[in-house]
C-alpha cells in the first residue's frame, strides 16, 4: 500500500511457474527463468511445498541448506520464520515438524540424534543465539568473542565454542529457535518496522544409525535468515543503524563475489573475506543440497533493488554443488563412494555444466 501512495506501478509480470518477465526503467521486458516462481498472493504452505522434498534429504543423509536474500522490506524474514499466526508460519518452523515427521515414520529401522546450533552474524561478529538458553551455561547474553568459523574433517562447516543443544522432539526445537530468534538484532527503519540487522544461522545436525547394519550417517540441515540489503537514503539509518547497514551490504557484497565466482568457475573463490561466506561455504560450491528463495517487490519504486536480485538469483543457479552422501560404515570407519558412482557423477556434472554455459549464453543474448 505504501509504494501505490508513492505512485508505484507493478514491473513484474510471471509468466508461468518458472519464469518471469521484468519491466526494466525503459520499458523492456526483461524474462528470467527459476526452478520456480510464486506471486504475491501465495500462501505460505505453497512457498513450503517447494522446499518439502529438501528435508526429506537430510534424513537420507545429505547435507541441505535453504536461505532468504532480497532487499531490506522484502519478506525474506517472513518467508523464514513466519508471522503471528498458524497459516503465516515460515520455512523454518514448518521445516522442522516435516524433518522429525520423517524421522518418526523411520524409527523401526533407524535411530536418530537431533542437535542443533543457532547463531548470528551481526556487525561481522559472530553471536551465539543459544548461548543464554540453559541453566548451566555461564554465557547469559549470548555473546562470545570465541566464536570461530571451522570447517571439519568432511568439510562440513560448523561454528567453534557455540552451544550445541541435543533435542528430542519438534516442540524442543521449535522452542529453541524461538526463544534464540527474540534475542537477534532487529530494529526499526523507513523500509521496515522490523527489519534484521544480522545474518542468522540455525544448524541442525541428524545422526542416523541403521539398526540392520549398524552404519551411520551424518547430515546437516542450515536454515539461513539473511539480512537485507538496502540503501541508507531510503531506510533513513543513522548511527549504529547506517554502521549495520554498511556491515550488512559488506557481507553482501562479498556473497555476491562467490556466487560470480563459482558460477564463473574461477579457481579462486573468496570464502575467507568475510565471515558470511564463511559460513555458507559448504552450501555454495560445496557438499549440499542448496535452494535460494529470492524475495522482491514488483514496485516501479524498487525498480533497480527487485533486477539486482534477480540478477543475483540467476548467477546463484548457475552453480554446482558437489552433494555426497555422508556415510560411514560400521564400526566408524569411513566409507568412500565406489568408483562406479563417482564416475557416473563426474558426467553428470559435465553434464550440467555444459548446459549452464548454453543458458548463460542464452542470459547474455537477453540483456
Amino acid at each position: 500500500s505504501g509504494e501505490v501512495e508513492k505512485g508505484a506501478t507493478g514491473v513484474v509480470k510471471i509468466v508461468d511457474e518458472a519464469s518471469l518477465q521484468f519491466m526494466d526503467g525503459k520499458g523492456r521486458a526483461k524474462e528470467f527463468v527459476f526452478d520456480g516462481v510464486l506471486g504475491p498472493r501465495a500462501t505460505q504452505g505453497q512457498v513450503f511445498d517447494k522446499v518439502q522434498g529438501l528435508v526429506g534429504s537430510v534424513v537420507d543423509g545429505y547435507n541441505v541448506t535453504i536461505f532468504a536474500y532480497g532487499q531490506t522490506g522484502s519478506g525474506k524474514t517472513y518467508t523464514m520464520a513466519g508471522g503471528g499466526n498458524d497459516t503465516d508460519v515460515g520455512i523454518i518452523p514448518r521445516a522442522i515438524k516435516e524433518l522429525f515427521a520423517r524421522l518418526g515414520a523411520k524409527k523401526d529401522q533407524y535411530e536418530f540424534k537431533v542437535k542443533c546450533y543457532f547463531v548470528e552474524l551481526y556487525v561481522n561478529k559472530l553471536i551465539d543465539l543459544l548461548g543464554g538458553v540453559g541453566s548451566n551455561n555461564n554465557n547469559v547474553d549470548g555473546r562470545d568473542d570465541k566464536l570461530e568459523v571451522k570447517l571439519d574433517a568432511k568439510r562440513m562447516v560448523y561454528v567453534k565454542n557455540a552451544k550445541v543443544v541435543e533435542v528430542g522432539n519438534e516442540e524442543d526445537l521449535i522452542d529453541l529457535w524461538a526463544k534464540g530468534e527474540e534475542m537477534r538484532n532487529v530494529s526499526s527503519t523507513k523500509m521496515n518496522s522490523r527489519s534484521s540487522r544480522s545474518h542468522s544461522v540455525l544448524s541442525v545436525i541428524v545422526e542416523t544409525r541403521s539398526r540392520a547394519t549398524d552404519a551411520t550417517t551424518t547430515a546437516k540441515m542450515s536454515l539461513i535468515d539473511l539480512a537485507g540489503s538496502e540503501r541508507v537514503k531510503k531506510s533513513g539509518v543513522v548511527g549504529e543503524g547506517f554502521k549495520e547497514a554498511l556491515s550488512i551490504n559488506k557481507s553482501l557484497t562479498v556473497l555476491s563475489d562467490v556466487i560470480s565466482a563459482l558460477s564463473n568457475e574461477s579457481k579462486f573463490i573468496p570464502y575467507r573475506n568475510n565471515k558470511l561466506t564463511q559460513l555458507m561455504q559448504d552450501s555454495l560450491g560445496g557438499n549440499s543440497k542448496t535452494l535460494m528463495i529470492v524475495g522482491i517487490s514488483p514496485a516501479s519504486t524498487e525498480m533497480e533493488e527487485s533486477l539486482m536480485s534477480l540478477h543475483y538469483a540467476t548467477r546463484a543457479r548457475l552453480i554446482q554443488n558437489k552433494v555426497i552422501k555422508g556415510k560411514m560404515i560400521a564400526g566408524g570407519g569411513h566409507g568412500g563412494v565406489e568408483a562406479e558412482k563417482m564416475k557416473k557423477m563426474r558426467e553428470m556434472v559435465e553434464r550440467l555444466q555444459a548446459e549452464n554455459k548454453e543458458l548463460e549464453k542464452k542470459i547474455l543474448q537477453q540483456k
